[in-house]
C-alpha cells in the first residue's frame, strides 16, 4: 500500500428526505431517501511499479450515490415475566436496512493523477470504467440488535448482527476486473452491568466479537471463475472491562 500526494479533497452535495415517527419513549420508526453527488471521490486502485504490484489511491472524476433506508426500534415490557432468569427484563428489538446504488462518471477528456504518473495527468478511463459502481459501496447493508434491559439490576445484554453485501475493495489493474470483498455476516455480543461496591460506582463490560468466525475474503472474477487475492482468518475477540469513577 502506498499513498498519493496528488489527492484532492472530495466535495459532496447531499439531499435527504426523512420521515420519523416516535410512537413510544425510546421507540421509533424512520424511513428516508438520500442522494449524494460527489466531486473527485477518492478510490483505491491497483497499479504496477516494475515487477511490484501496489495498492494506492486517486480521485475519480465524479460519482453519484443514492438509495433508501429504514429503521425500527421496539421495546417489549417484561414479556416473559416469571420465566427463569429472563423474567423481569424488557426485551428490545432494533433493525435497520439500507439499499443503495452508485455510478462513477468518466467523460471523454477526464484525467486523474495516479502516484505512478509522478504528478502528470493520465486518462481517467485507463483506471475507471464509466458507469461502474463506486468503490467500497455495497448494495445491501442490514443491522439487527436483539437484547434485554434490566433496570432493577442495572444491566443490559445485546446481540448485534451486521450483514454487508459484496463490494469493490479496489480497482483492478487496467483491463482487469475490480477486487471484490464479501464481508458476510458479523455477530457480536455486548454485556454491561453497573453496581456499587465499597461505596463506589463500578461498571462491568464483556464483549465477544465475530462469534460466527467469519473470514476476510477478497477475490477477482475472471470469466466464470475466481482468483483469490487475499484470504485470512479474522478470528474471534473477547474483552472484559471494569471501571470506576473518582
Amino acid at each position: 500500500f502506498i499513498g498519493n500526494p496528488y489527492l484532492q479533497d472530495t466535495e459532496l452535495t447531499n439531499y435527504d428526505l426523512r420521515y420519523e415517527f416516535f410512537f413510544a419513549p425510546q421507540q421509533h420508526f424512520t424511513a428516508g431517501l438520500f442522494y449524494k453527488d460527489l466531486d473527485k471521490p477518492v478510490e483505491s486502485i491497483v497499479i504496477e511499479q516494475g515487477a511490484t504490484i501496489q495498492q494506492s489511491y486517486l480521485n475519480a472524476p465524479a460519482a453519484r450515490l443514492y438509495g433508501a433506508e429504514a429503521e425500527i426500534r421496539k421495546t417489549f415490557i417484561d414479556p416473559l415475566s416469571g420465566l427463569w432468569w429472563i423474567g423481569g427484563k424488557d426485551i428490545f428489538f432494533q433493525a435497520n436496512y439500507t439499499w443503495s446504488d452508485s455510478e462513477v462518471r468518466v467523460r471523454s477528456g477526464d484525467v486523474v493523477f495516479p502516484i505512478s504518473g509522478a504528478g502528470s495527468p493520465a486518462p481517467a478511463s485507463n483506471f475507471i470504467g464509466d458507469g461502474t459502481r463506486l468503490q467500497g459501496q455495497s448494495e445491501h447493508v442490514a443491522n439487527l440488535q436483539i437484547g434485554w434491559e434490566d433496570f432493577e439490576a442495572d444491566s443490559q445484554g445485546t446481540f448485534i448482527a451486521t450483514y454487508v453485501s459484496e463490494r469493490s475493495s479496489a480497482r483492478g489493474r487496467p483491463g482487469e476486473p475490480d477486487y471484490t470483498q464479501e464481508p458476510g455476516v458479523m455477530l457480536d455480543f455486548v454485556y454491561r452491568k453497573k453496581f456499587e461496591r465499597w461505596g463506589r460506582p463500578f461498571s462491568f463490560s464483556f464483549k465477544a466479537q465475530n462469534i460466527l468466525d467469519e473470514d476476510y475474503f477478497e477475490y477477482q472474477r475472471f470469466g466464470g471463475g475466481e482468483v483469490i487475492i487475499n484470504q485470512y482468518d479474522l478470528g474471534r475477540a473477547y474483552s472484559v472491562g471494569l471501571s470506576t469513577s473518582f
